[in-house]
């Protein structure tokens, strides 16, 4: 935001190749502007609050994305931002809080995981589950993912 003009999404940022995301990140954009609402006397500190929201917004996307490329033959540049979550994943699995994350914690697990990241240690979350209940919850699910595939199938 710069004076009255609100860029949202792609005319905000360029998140990387993968693309589609602009529309994802303009309507985070707009929900934001509307809770701060950056008019009158505040303006100045209420747009600045946004500013630093909205970049922080587009950064993990950013790191998402990038996230998608860490084990192809020639990954882009890391961003700092992006090492550093890798790096917890790997040491500890878990994923180091950040304040303005559009994607879900499953959803970055699964990234990692599918470019080849293990931890060192399981979640200590995951710990906390007997082996016994997570294998069964595990079956279930697998059990009714096959039941509505066969459903779609027929």
């Amino acid at each position: 935001m710069r004076g009255n003009v609100l860029a949202l999404g792609e005319a905000a940022v360029q998140p990387g190749p993968l693309g589609l995301t602009g529309f994802t990140l303009a309507l985070a954009q707009i929900a934001l502007a509307l809770e701060l609402l950056p008019t009158g006397p505040d303006m100045p500190l209420l747009s600045a609050e946004y500013n630093r929201r909205a970049n922080q917004r587009a950064d993990r996307m950013r790191d998402f994305l990038a996230a998608h490329y860490i084990a192809s033959t020639t990954p882009p540049a890391m961003p700092p931002s992006l090492a550093t979550m890798i790096s917890q994943f790997e040491r500890r699995g878990t994923l180091p809080p950040a304040d303005e994350d559009w994607v879900e914690r499953d959803a970055w697990i699964a990234v990692l995981i599918g470019q080849g990241l293990r931890p060192e240690r399981p979640d200590p979350i995951a710990l906390g589950i007997p082996r016994e209940v997570a294998c069964r919850a595990v079956l279930d699910r697998a059990g009714q993912w096959r039941a509505a595939a066969g459903k779609r199938g027929s």
